[in-house]
């Protein structure tokens, strides 16, 4: 588990505490009831495979998180699970693990 500071609409931090998943490719999930709460834009639909294997179509959205004392734009995928923290390439994880 890692804290991960996430910008809401406004600008404010809110703390989330997120599972690091190295067998996550994204870059973030959240739950969808969070991420309306945070006021998170919404950016497009995307296909994703579950680690059930199961293919769901899933909101992704657009955040701000802090990272190593940096914000950095990131994409969100809504999910309703435990946040996880993704080894996306190009993105905030790669670069410091």
């Amino acid at each position: 588990m890692i804290k991960l500071p996430v910008r809401n609409s406004t600008g404010q931090q809110q703390e989330i505490e997120a599972v690091l998943d190295s067998g996550f490719t994204g870059s973030l999930t959240l739950p969808p009831s969070l991420i309306a709460r945070l006021g998170l834009p919404w950016r497009s639909r995307s296909s994703a495979i579950l680690a059930n294997g199961h293919v769901e179509q899933i909101d992704i959205h657009v955040g701000t998180i802090i990272w190593d004392g940096t914000s950095r734009s990131i994409l969100i995928q809504a999910l309703d699970n435990v946040p996880l923290v993704g080894m996306a390439p190009g993105d905030m994880v790669k670069c410091v693990v």
